[in-house]
């Protein structure tokens, strides 16, 4: 399996684990009416347009994964910043992991101290960087370039049932702290370790927009950190108003940020047993 299809499946079984442990029986039963994703004999098979295939009793499902990333740096790179910051952190790990001993060097920790520290507190403190109107026109752009493929997800051959649904898993990587909405001119400030990322009514009409999908599952995931899911929502672009009622979804007007600068100091110190 190789990295793309690796970090495709990572994707997907987190966003079972988090509906598994994490989602109420109410709204489970209703992500489940729509794609039965938390049953166990719901088997995958990994693909290309789209990235997963279910055939399940007598539908076939079409599953297509993609990241969006709250950050991004334009349409000429095309970069997400959570993509770069996994990168960068490889990066560090092979300048500085020395395979003869399993571990950075002695000689090497105050180098790879910095080295650390300066990209945590970059990936820490990416919000600064974030605009509203260039992330609607980033998922706008990124959805749309997946959604311009439907016929050719609709007809792949593994789909072997006549009865076809099919939809998008978009992994959503963003930094909820120091976040909040606006609605009608009024802030919204959001408590809590896990905080879903507000739904726009710019994003909201992007996904109702997309009449040919029978479902859009967005999973959230902690900016430029490997980690589990933070929130699973599902979305029935020709029945909108459904999808908010179900899950009690408020929609706002925009996401902004409070610009308070984090600062992390890390000490790095060798494993008494290496």
């Amino acid at each position: 399996m190789n990295d793309k299809k690796q970090l495709e499946q990572r994707c997907l079984d987190l966003t079972r684990k988090y509906i598994a442990a994490s989602v109420n029986n109410k709204t489970r039963k209703y992500i489940n009416s729509l794609l039965p994703i938390s049953n166990e004999d719901f088997i995958l098979v990994q693909n290309e347009r789209p990235d997963f295939v279910v055939n399940y009793g007598d539908c076939s499902y079409a599953i297509e994964h993609f990241l969006i990333d709250f950050c991004n740096d334009g349409v000429n790179n095309n970069q997400s910043e959570s993509r770069r910051a996994n990168r960068d952190i490889m990066g560090i790990y092979n300048k500085y992991h020395d395979n003869s001993i399993g571990t950075i060097k002695d000689s090497d920790i105050p180098n790879a101290t910095q080295d650390i520290e300066e990209e945590i507190n970059r990936i820490s403190n990416i919000a600064f960087s974030f605009d509203y109107d260039k992330y609607v026109d980033a998922f706008r752009r990124i959805f749309s370039h997946h959604y311009s493929h439907v016929n050719d997800y609709l007809t792949n051959e593994a789909l072997t049932n006549s009865h076809i649904k099919v939809g998008f898993l978009i992994e959503f990587h963003c930094d909820t702290s120091l976040m909040y909405a606006m609605k009608h001119n009024a802030s919204y400030y959001f408590q809590g370790k896990h905080r879903p990322f507000p739904l726009t009514k710019d994003i909201a009409d992007i996904i109702s927009a997309a009449n040919n999908l029978d479902f859009v599952i967005i999973s959230q995931f902690n900016e430029g950190v490997a980690g589990d899911s933070q929130d699973v929502r599902i979305y029935e672009p020709n029945y909108m108003n459904r999808s908010l009622d179900k899950q009690h979804i408020t929609i706002y007007d925009k996401v902004c940020y409070t610009k308070v600068r984090k600062n992390i100091s890390l000490k790095l110190e060798k494993d008494s047993e290496q």
